[in-house]
């Protein structure tokens, strides 16, 4: 059974994700994706689009609560490679 696209605005999935910011500051983001189609939306605090790029749902971001990125501490290992990296720059 598909989901079809309704011509109510449906609020964006949020899900949170994990990066490494300058190659070693763990952070954690909002991500947006489509409830429709689960397409990656281009989505921020300064713009938010008004369908889906993939499957043409409209969205609705009035729900929206937008949260900075948060610090979850540093990755030990790339930590300790950039460290070996200044050490070995600097003779």
């Amino acid at each position: 059974m598909t989901k079809n696209i309704t011509s109510n605005a449906n609020a964006p999935v949020i899900k949170y994700t994990e990066y490494l910011k300058f190659g070693f500051v763990k952070t954690r983001f909002q991500d947006f994706y489509c409830p429709h189609c689960g397409k990656q939306l281009n989505a921020g605090w300064n713009y938010q689009p008004k369908f889906c790029a993939e499957c043409g749902q409209l969205l609705d971001f009035s729900e929206v609560t937008y949260e900075e990125e948060e610090f979850l501490g540093y990755s030990e290992d790339a930590y300790e490679k950039a460290s070996e990296l200044m050490r070995r720059l600097r003779g």
